[in-house]
């Protein structure tokens, strides 16, 4: 029998960027076995969008992902992305970003 993957979610909120940051723990049983560290914002966001001085409505895009840390062990690295997938997709985001030491990879979000 396989062993279930747990995936435990904490979030918060950083105001200044207008981003929610979740930190993800994975565990096996009680090993933690990695973490990620996901912001997800609306597309095309500019903190001065909320200047009260600024009459126009901004138009945000859609929301994205950008994924600044994935670190699993190897042998649960598939099965960890897929779990943070299927989340990002059940809160409504469908496209993500993987920034890896400066190098950004965009990705569909096809799960």
């Amino acid at each position: 029998m396989e062993k279930e993957l747990e995936m435990r979610i904490l979030p918060s909120f950083c105001e200044e960027k207008c981003a929610i940051i979740f930190s993800v723990h994975f565990k096996l049983e009680k090993q933690k076995i990695g973490e990620a560290i996901i912001y997800t914002c609306s597309e095309g966001y500019q903190p001065e969008d909320l200047s009260p001085s600024k009459n126009s409505k901004f138009n945000l895009k859609q929301k994205i992902a950008y994924i600044r840390e994935f670190e699993v062990i190897e042998e649960y690295k598939a099965k960890s992305l897929k779990h943070v997938l299927e989340f990002l997709k059940v809160i409504g985001i469908q496209n993500y970003m993987f920034k890896k030491e400066n190098t950004e990879h965009q990705l569909e979000l096809s799960v």
